[in-house]
């Protein structure tokens, strides 16, 4: 039956035998399959057969040299992969044998070191680790060892499962990586190369949290998945940020054991002194360039919050997002009509360029017709950590057309926390 050409051998061979040439072993409705699978377990391992042409035997899956195929002593490498179908009559040519060597070239991995941190949970390092040597089962991997499947991806049932689809691009999990890139300021990653080199030359405790953020978020997405299949679980947004909130509270502990010598300092936010209204500006790009955003809140000599001021950009890099958050906060304080008022900005450049009057081009004709109408304006920078509130107006205005403008009045309900006065904040030093 192996070899044979009669009608009846080519027809067993046709229902029985995968794309590949081998027997099945899997179930599968037939009168006498099942004894002739019982018959071919119990013969194969005395089977040797004779090369002759070499045409109807398999390279990886027959037994045609030594004691057992050759899949068995190799494995499923890349190499096997790409040449699955070859035959044995392939190695030949002009009656002789050619035979290659082939030297399978692992592909570069990202350095261990950003996976095996002190800072990371062991269970989330082994499984980061395990994904990237492959350790894991989805549609493609079923379609490489022979299963025939139609494949859809069980979380947004739109693109064929793969691992790489439900890490970077299901848009359950894009959902996730545009909340947390708007909260890290960086840009949303393809890949986990991509996640290390967003956290190079940042700070330490950045890069840790950063990190820390990021694998427990390609765990969880993987996880999911599993459930997904196995226990029916549906995705749920709010359910996965909780879960990704929980890992990073974990982990803190273990940061600041892997950060005990970073600096830090405490200060302190102060409100201004009697008849001066303080303002404070920022700009935001995720990307740069990228979409951005300003944001302004004004506060009186007593921390009232007297208004805030959120707005769209366009597409601009986050030092042009910052001059246009101050200009913006001149234009709001001639429509206040506010006399004595300091300006403040986390950043020096920023506010350098308007103490020297030295403005960009494309803002020189709005600084000229606003200056003419301001009595006494201060410019001040001050450490990021007490300008929180702004830098979170200017996130919401990235989101905005560009030149579209919102001003509240007073204290909007979106603003859960505010700098106030006589809480102590830490500064990276």
């Amino acid at each position: 039956m192996i070899n044979s050409n009669e009608e009846w051998a080519l027809f067993l061979s046709a229902k029985f035998k995968t794309k590949n040439g081998q027997w099945i072993t899997k179930w599968k409705q037939s009168s006498i399959w099942k004894g002739l699978k019982w018959a071919w377990n119990y013969l194969k391992e005395d089977i040797r057969l004779s090369i002759g042409d070499g045409t109807k035997i398999s390279v990886w899956f027959d037994t045609w040299i030594g004691e057992v195929p050759l899949i068995e002593q190799i494995g499923y490498s890349e190499y096997v992969k790409n040449n699955i179908g070859m035959k044995v009559a392939n190695l030949r040519k002009d009656n002789s044998w050619t035979f290659e060597k082939v030297r399978d070239k692992e592909p570069t991995l990202v350095s261990p070191t950003y996976i095996w941190k002190p800072f990371l949970h062991p269970n989330i390092a082994s499984n980061i680790w395990k994904l990237h040597q492959g350790v894991y089962m989805d549609d493609d991997e079923m379609k490489k060892i022979g299963y025939d499947m139609v494949s859809r991806c069980c979380i947004c049932q739109e693109k064929q499962d793969n691992m790489d689809h439900t890490l970077w691009h299901c848009r359950f999990s894009l959902e996730i990586w545009s909340w947390l890139c708007s909260i890290f300021g960086f840009r949303k990653p393809i890949s986990f190369e991509d996640i290390c080199s967003a956290a190079k030359r940042k700070s330490p405790i950045v890069r840790e949290i950063w990190l820390t953020t990021a694998c427990a978020t390609m765990r969880e997405l993987w996880f999911q998945r599993n459930k997904i299949l196995f226990e029916e679980m549906k995705p749920h947004n709010n359910s996965f940020k909780c879960r990704i909130y929980k890992l990073i509270q974990e982990g803190i502990h273990r940061m600041k054991e892997a950060s005990s010598s970073t600096a830090s300092k405490k200060i302190n936010w102060t409100a201004p002194v009697d008849g001066v209204t303080l303002f404070f500006c920022a700009g935001k790009s995720f990307g740069e360039p990228g979409n951005a955003g300003l944001g302004v809140i004004a506060r009186d000599c007593n921390s009232k919050v007297i208004g805030t001021l959120t707005g769209g950009i366009g597409v601009a890099s986050s030092s042009i997002a910052g001059e246009y958050a101050i200009i913006c906060a001149l234009e709001w304080v001639v429509f206040l009509k506010c006399t004595n008022i300091i300006i403040q900005s986390y950043s020096i450049t920023e506010i350098e360029c308007f103490k020297s009057t030295e403005i960009p081009w494309y803002i020189w004709a709005r600084w000229k017709k606003a200056s003419m109408k301001l009595a006494e304006v201060t410019f001040s920078q001050c450490p990021k950590e007490i300008n929180f509130t702004a830098n979170n107006l200017a996130q919401r205005g990235a989101v905005l057309k560009a030149g579209e403008r919102i001003i509240h009045s007073g204290r909007p309900h979106f603003l859960k926390r505010i700098e106030l006065q006589g809480v102590a904040y830490l500064s990276l030093c």
